[in-house]
């Protein structure tokens, strides 16, 4: 937490945070900027100066795919924020753990399929059983390998999306759930909310086939945003009614939080939080706190938004559990 920023901001909306990626300290950060540099061939500092956008992008890109073999998650995010213990002083989840961050009402969510999109960009090849099972003993190790698999077996002749599904609940909505329910014993009084985003985007060909063939008919990560801020005309892509409906309820509810910091409500009036109002220009389904003893998030999809309990309860549990019996496996970088 950084006290600078106390009192700049009522509330804040987390989407689609990868929460089990750490952030950089400052040696690995040398390391990297080290490696850019050799990528680079730049002796000086005045030829480093010299390179242009393009260039600064390709070998940032280069030293990222250096793939790191003890911890090859580091890959999907090389290039993070840094605890500099000047602006930044631990990983965002060991921050909500031990509650050093402003105590204000919060909305976190992710995306239901939101790891397909860089798994296929790290994997341009089919993954077999064999390469899958190496990547989930490279991953979690001897001690949680049986446990993940167990819950993750391989299916089919391509891994990746099983390696997929696997991800999105390691990486996204396990973390997102297990900052929450850290966060709700901070702070019970002041309401917290879960969501996924659950719906394929009616024109997904035409957004993703270019650059992101695989996430046709998936909801790969970013795949809120069209609907979210109802954006998709400018490119003269249109939603459909369903789609419609969902994008006005999304607006709605971000817009309300915003305001009051409570979904519901334009209200700031927090003692109608029991109160089940509904809006009254559109259907807006009364979204519910979270709590670690109702874990509650609300589900946006067509042709219908509602709330879910106990969101892939058995696979998010057991990732709670590895993370606090080895944090290890979010805490380290080369």
């Amino acid at each position: 937490m950084n006290k600078k920023s106390e009192g700049l901001f009522n509330q804040a909306i987390f989407q689609s945070n990868p929460l089990s990626l750490p952030f950089r300290d400052l040696k690995s950060l040398n390391n990297l900027g080290e490696r850019f540099i050799q990528d680079s061939k730049c002796k000086t500092l005045s030829c480093l100066k010299q390179l242009n956008f393009n260039l600064i992008v390709k070998y940032s890109d280069e030293s990222s795919n250096h793939l790191n073999i003890l911890h090859p998650i580091i890959s999907f995010m090389p290039w993070t924020p840094v605890i500099d213990h000047i602006e930044l002083f631990e990983q965002p989840l060991d921050a909500f753990k031990n509650g050093n961050y402003f105590k204000i009402p919060i909305m976190m969510g992710t995306c239901s399929e939101e790891a397909i999109m860089f798994i296929y960009l790290a994997l341009s090849s089919p993954l077999n059983s064999i390469e899958y099972d190496g990547a989930l003993l490279g991953l979690f190790g001897p001690m949680s390998y049986f446990s993940v698999h167990s819950l993750y077996p391989p299916y089919g002749s391509d891994q990746r999306i099983q390696f997929s599904i696997l991800g999105t609940d390691y990486i996204f909505t396990a973390p997102t759930r297990n900052a929450l329910e850290n966060i709700y014993q901070h702070q019970s009084n002041i309401p917290i909310f879960f969501y996924e985003f659950n719906h394929t985007l009616s024109f997904s060909e035409q957004v993703f086939k270019e650059r992101y063939p695989f996430c046709i008919g998936h909801v790969c990560h970013g795949s809120e945003l069209p609907i979210l801020f109802h954006s998709s005309q400018y490119v003269n892509l249109y939603l459909n009614e369903q789609e419609e409906l969902l994008s006005h309820q999304m607006i709605q509810y971000w817009t309300n939080f915003a305001y009051s910091g409570n979904p519901n409500y334009k209200s700031k009036d927090n003692s109608k939080s029991n109160d089940s109002t509904r809006n009254d220009s559109i259907d807006l389904p009364y979204w519910s706190a979270f709590t670690t003893s109702n874990v509650l998030n609300m589900e946006f999809q067509t042709p219908k938004t509602s709330m879910v309990q106990g969101l892939r309860k058995q696979k998010l549990d057991m990732f709670d559990k590895m993370w606090l019996s080895s944090w290890l496996l979010i805490n380290y970088y080369d």
